[in-house]
């Protein structure tokens, strides 16, 4: 099949297969926006679209804060063969208040739709009221510590900060790793199943792997600086993991016995719990069966990124995104931004027995980068090779008024 990009953005086609083997023609395309200052109103910032500079290239694979597969996803690759929900993802550095520090602060994003019109369409000539779609507070605090006493493990109170990353390592979770001579497997090494990257979380055969190894035990370890106001960590979690390795579900079933959850706003890991799950099972039923198909119960699920209460239904226009205490205080109006998504459209035009029919492209993913105030969407669509499609142009409509396919009218 062939592939013709008619637009300034980035755009690739591939195929893949869908839950009954069929296998689908996938068009990915990328496109970015700039959050300028806005003209007053309740949006702080509008969206320009960006040039092809680079924040709007597809991602061929994933990017990391830091070590790949053992720190913060940065951004995940955009070649998903399908998304069944949107993800809205954030990188950002919670900021006090004023850039004054502080002990403790709060951080929010709120995602809005449109609502429907009341009956008889009347809105008393304003806009209806929105529809929350997300709205998420954390809580963010300065360093803090878990500090070894006596009596167990003290926590600290948080050291004033003016400004703390949204990243996966300031949240609970962590890794036990105690190594062993040099060549020699680790004498112990478990993640925490829901954040391998982060902190506040232990083994509980960890001090006794570290006096094994001949190794001092820490008089202090980091306590997690970002939570969820459902879940406020309180004390060292120790957790006691199988000697032996277990299979997905077992993770899950450990996972739920955590005192606490992990809180942020970017993706988690492919590896992670509840994630991971969602994989399917790739047991010996799998092999004899299914291979190298998909497995039964796997759950397209699986490629959203975003935590579970940052999915939300493929998005329409009249998206507006907020966020408070998310962005640098001299970028923001009183610790908040505020911006509508254009009602841009991506869409494929797929040329079958000769003909052009447009294929509505979802948008499913909303990725906002408060550092550098830029927001990129991904926009998807699937066509079933079944079709006989012979041509795929990707194309983007700015007007949300315009049809998808135009038609010359002869004269006569």
């Amino acid at each position: 099949m062939e592939c013709q990009n008619l637009t300034p953005f980035d755009a690739l086609a591939y195929s893949a297969l869908d839950a009954h083997d069929e296998e689908h023609h996938v068009l990915a395309l990328k496109a970015a926006y700039r959050l300028v200052p806005g003209d007053g109103g309740e949006a702080t910032h509008r969206c320009e679209l960006l040039p092809d500079d680079g924040a709007g290239r597809l991602l061929l694979r994933d990017a990391f804060e830091g070590e790949a597969n053992a720190s913060s996803v940065r951004a995940e690759s955009d070649l998903a063969p399908f998304k069944p929900r949107c993800d809205v993802l954030v990188r950002a550095t919670a900021w006090a208040p004023g850039e004054e520090p502080a002990e403790r602060w709060t951080a929010r994003l709120r995602v809005t739709g449109r609502g429907a019109p009341p009956p008889g369409g009347d809105a008393g000539g304003g806009e209806p009221p929105r529809r929350a779609l997300v709205d998420k507070t954390l809580e963010v605090c300065g360093p803090r510590w878990f500090e070894r006493a006596a009596e167990g493990w003290q926590l600290t109170r948080p050291e004033p900060a003016a400004s703390v990353p949204v990243r996966w390592e300031r949240a609970f979770g962590g890794r036990s790793l105690v190594r062993a001579a040099p060549g020699r497997a680790p004498l112990l090494d478990e993640v925490c199943f829901t954040n391998p990257v982060g902190c506040g979380w232990m083994e509980a055969r960890t001090l006794d792997a570290l006096r094994d190894a001949g190794a001092p035990a820490p008089d202090r370890v980091a306590a997690p600086q970002i939570e969820r106001p459902d879940s406020r960590v309180t004390r060292l979690a120790v957790a006691s993991h199988p000697p032996h390795a277990v299979e997905a579900p077992q993770m899950a079933e450990i996972a739920a016995d955590y005192p606490f959850a992990p809180a942020g706003l970017g993706c988690v890991g492919r590896a992670w719990t509840p994630r991971l799950q969602r994989a399917g099972t790739y047991g010996e039923a799998w092999v004899a069966g299914r291979h190298p198909f998909l497995p039964d119960d796997f759950s397209f699920a699986y490629w959203n990124a975003a935590p579970d209460d940052q999915q939300i239904p493929h998005p329409d226009v009249g998206l507006r995104v907020e966020l408070w205490n998310l962005a640098r205080p001299g970028l923001a109006c009183d610790g908040r931004v505020a911006f509508e998504l254009p009602p841009h459209r991506a869409f494929a035009m797929a040329w079958i027995a000769g003909l052009p029919v447009p294929v509505p492209a979802a948008l499913d993913t909303l990725s906002v980068d408060a550092e550098s105030m830029v927001v990129t969407c991904v926009w998807r669509a699937l066509v079933a090779r079944a079709l006989g499609v012979r041509r795929m142009e990707a194309r983007f409509e700015v007007d949300p008024r315009a049809p998808l396919l135009k038609m010359a009218v002869g004269r006569g």
